[in-house]
């Protein structure tokens, strides 16, 4: 869907399964529905969507009947959360996304031309994010949507300092400055993604 869109110029959007209107579905948690988010993000999505959003008792979606059902205060919070992601990556463009291994379908891994390399183990999706045809952003997204992960980043994008974008003000961070190897450790909850840029 990303290679389409982007070969079309358009956005593309994510419809999140969050009923079991199927009854073979099973209901996602809070974190399965941030890992689906986060990976939307890191493939450059534009949007997000719930299915179902409204619907009878049979659907089991998040409001029934127009009463809220339990899985609709994790959303709310997800929702405040990636709202915060929308202005930075809306200026941003997808350049690339990866995955370590094991290869999940369709996905493709790291090259070593890279300019992000993740270190170690760990199962991750890393987005890459530009404006033109410069990449200085990226994301990184733990894949496990059921433990906590840590890994450390080497970073050969141009710029000497590293910002990360701060899911409660909108804002990046003050600026550190890398170090001469330019690796960064970094933890991530489950399912949880992070967004970086390097400046001058």
């Amino acid at each position: 869907i990303r290679a389409v869109a982007l070969g079309a110029d358009r956005p593309f959007l994510n419809i999140i399964q969050s009923d079991t209107i199927i009854k073979t579905w099973r209901l996602p948690n809070a974190n399965e529905l941030r890992w689906l988010v986060c990976t939307t993000m890191a493939y450059g999505g534009r949007g997000i969507s719930y299915f179902t959003y409204w619907g009878p008792k049979e659907y089991n979606g998040l409001y029934v009947d127009g009463k809220p059902a339990p899985l609709v205060k994790d959303v709310a919070a997800l929702n405040h959360e990636i709202a915060r992601f929308g202005p930075a990556l809306m200026g941003l463009n997808s350049v690339g996304v990866y995955h370590t291994a094991p290869l999940p379908y369709g996905g493709e891994a790291i090259p070593a031309s890279a300019p992000v390399q993740i270190l170690g183990d760990g199962e991750f999706v890393l987005g890459l994010f530009g404006q033109g045809a410069q990449t200085n952003a990226f994301m990184i997204v733990n894949r496990n949507y059921k433990n906590e992960t840590e890994t450390t980043v080497k970073i050969n994008l141009h710029g000497r300092k590293l910002q990360e974008l701060d899911r409660q003000t909108g804002k990046w961070t003050r600026a550190k400055g890398l170090s001469g190897k330019r690796t960064v450790k970094l933890k991530l909850a489950p399912g949880d993604g992070r967004l970086f840029r390097v400046t001058p």
